[in-house]
């Protein structure tokens, strides 16, 4: 087993010792002590770790290019639509205040009239 290149782990957090993890295709976290990452083969944590994704036997491009392709396989039509990058939080780390984009009203309109013709196909 190996750890999973999707995991993102902050170390001492809650507190000293401790890993918060997270795992990016699972969408699933957990708060371990530290031994849970440092040694993987015999590990009482390892079980829960591979039930999460943290660890994974597999090749995990072959698993992301097999989910992708059910979701193309899906009936299912799915559309994500950005219209601005505008935003009010004012998190000091942003860097979207430099370069706002916004969508003009005509963008907005013959988004609607492509998605009424699409869905009156289906």
């Amino acid at each position: 087993m190996i750890f999973s290149a999707y995991n993102i782990l902050i170390k001492d957090f809650p507190k000293n010792e401790y890993i918060l993890a997270y795992n990016l295709f699972r969408k699933e976290y957990g708060c371990f002590p530290q031994e849970a990452f440092d040694s993987i083969d015999s590990n009482i944590y390892r079980d829960r770790l591979y039930e999460l994704g943290f660890l994974t036997t597999e090749n995990e491009a072959e698993k992301v290019l097999t989910h992708f392709q059910k979701e193309l396989r899906s009936p299912n039509l799915r559309v994500s639509i950005v219209l601005t990058s505008l935003c009010n939080c004012e998190c000091t780390y942003c860097y979207q205040q430099d370069n706002p984009i916004s969508s003009s009203d005509n963008i907005c309109s013959n988004f609607v009239m492509i998605y009424n013709e699409i869905t009156t196909i289906l």
